[in-house]
């Protein structure tokens, strides 16, 4: 039988080994996500597309955690933001007539159904509460 330092200590190694293993593959998945975000961001560039921290992440594939987590990644995205994007992008973006009186008519039928239903839910609170002193005054 080993002694028990002998023991400890290849517990010890194996731990190590562990470590140096996860940290090896932490590394490979770091490096992984960072060529996932650049190529993403020069994706976006060359679009012509809006360029922020949101968008890259979604086009990389990764949290905006990581990209946080990131400085050089985060200045460079932040450089990048910060230039105009394309006047066919921005135009193209800017709501028309049309559209901006389908959302009125959708956000007024969403206002009048909140108020139809708050009006259901105060008739309930006034019934319970009328219940409620009912049943107190019964005690």
């Amino acid at each position: 039988m080993l002694s028990k330092t002998i023991q400890e200590r290849r517990l010890m190694l194996a731990k190590e080994d562990r470590l140096a293993n996860l940290q090896a593959a932490n590394a490979k998945k770091t490096e992984a996500a960072r060529g996932a975000v650049l190529r993403a961001f020069d994706h976006l560039v060359a679009t012509a597309a809006a360029v922020n921290i949101n968008a890259v992440a979604a086009e990389a594939g990764v949290s905006r955690g990581f990209i946080y987590s990131q400085p050089e990644l985060r200045a460079k995205i932040a450089d990048a933001s910060k230039l105009p994007t394309s006047k066919v992008r921005s135009s193209s973006s800017t709501p028309n007539e049309a559209s901006l009186t389908s959302r009125l008519e959708t956000a007024l039928d969403t206002i009048g159904d909140l108020k139809s239903e708050n009006r259901e839910l105060k008739q309930r609170i006034e019934n319970l509460t009328a219940q409620l002193l009912d049943q107190e005054l019964a005690i």
